[in-house]
């Protein structure tokens, strides 16, 4: 049996074998901390990089990173923005390689299933198959449909609900959707103020969270998933 004290000074028997100090003891007093700093004067120590204040070209916002990095935007979309594609500005009549894509596109998408290439080519859907055809569709209609819910998006929105809350909304996000990050000169339109539970009622600002057309579209499906992932992000946001 290990009968060595403990070097701390406690009095106690060190348990495990071949060590000098009781478990949690290593620096415990101020001698020992004292020796093991001195132990240390002399070798060589890793030192820490130093950090830089940098400011984005796009959008302004400060990015605090080391001086060694070669960033310099603060985001992917900014990033997307200060180096735009080598297609930009270009056309057809200007540029060589655009054209030959045009015209090879035309030939393999739009002549693949353009007149003779067609399998239906020369026939015609007989009076039973569109009687088929228009009652498959009236299948998914009202209560069919696998996303019903009661006939709520009839339901109108609150008076409450008006431009000015949307604004707010609007501003708060930064103007931009919260999930691709488009803008809303990019969406052509104003961006949409969606309601994370789907609930018309509830206008807590918490609830309410600004999305492109596009991305308030994908939204309605998967809708648990999308609450859960909407609430995390204003939540850390």
């Amino acid at each position: 049996m290990n009968k060595v004290l403990c070097k701390c000074g406690c009095g106690q028997k060190v348990k495990l074998l071949g060590s000098r100090f009781c478990q949690g003891h290593y620096n415990k007093t101020a001698e020992v901390k004292k020796k093991h700093s001195e132990s240390l004067k002399g070798r060589s120590v890793k030192l820490r990089v130093p950090r830089e204040i940098r400011i984005c070209p796009i959008c302004g916002k400060e990015i605090e990173c080391r001086i060694i990095e070669t960033r310099k935007f603060c985001s992917k979309s900014c990033g997307a923005k200060g180096k735009p594609g080598w297609m930009l500005g270009l056309t057809k009549e200007t540029d060589t390689r655009i054209k030959a894509s045009v015209e090879k596109r035309k030939i393999t998408v739009k002549g693949m299933f353009k007149g003779k290439n067609n399998s239906f080519y020369g026939r015609h859907h007989s009076g039973e198959s569109k009687k088929k055809m228009g009652a498959s569709v009236l299948n998914y209609n009202g209560s069919n449909n696998p996303n019903w819910r009661g006939g709520l998006s009839n339901s109108p929105y609150p008076s409450s609900f008006d431009e000015k809350l949307r604004s707010l909304i609007r501003e708060r996000d930064g103007d931009i959707c919260q999930l691709c990050s488009m803008t809303e000169e990019e969406n052509r339109r104003k961006l949409t103020v969606h309601h994370i539970d789907y609930i018309k009622e509830n206008l807590d600002p918490k609830n309410l969270i600004t999305l492109c057309c596009s991305c308030n579209g994908k939204a309605n499906a998967n809708r648990k998933n999308w609450t859960r992932f909407f609430q995390l992000k204003l939540k850390i946001g």
